[in-house]
């Protein structure tokens, strides 16, 4: 993963270093959990709140490209690299 200038954004966003396919891990939540939201947390359970360095960096989308599910980060769909 890494974090680069989106001009579909207007800013900063998360991209893939690798292909991904559908339904596939795009990559795994890591970092503190608490039990309310912040500015830059996902929502991954009931009253469970996750800080992630990568995380902070994804966008709300009408057609997204990935969902959480727990910790996991899935592909929604077939994701090429960049």
């Amino acid at each position: 993963m890494e974090v680069k200038s989106s001009v579909t954004i207007e800013g900063l966003g998360l991209f893939t270093k690798n292909n991904h396919t559908k339904d596939s891990v795009v990559f795994r939540l890591e970092g503190t959990v608490s039990d309310h939201p912040t500015r830059e947390s996902i929502h991954i359970g009931r009253n469970k709140h996750i800080t992630d360095k990568w995380g902070t960096f994804m966008n709300h989308s009408f057609n997204p490209t990935t969902k959480i599910c727990g910790y996991d980060v899935i592909a929604l769909k077939d994701i090429k690299k960049g």
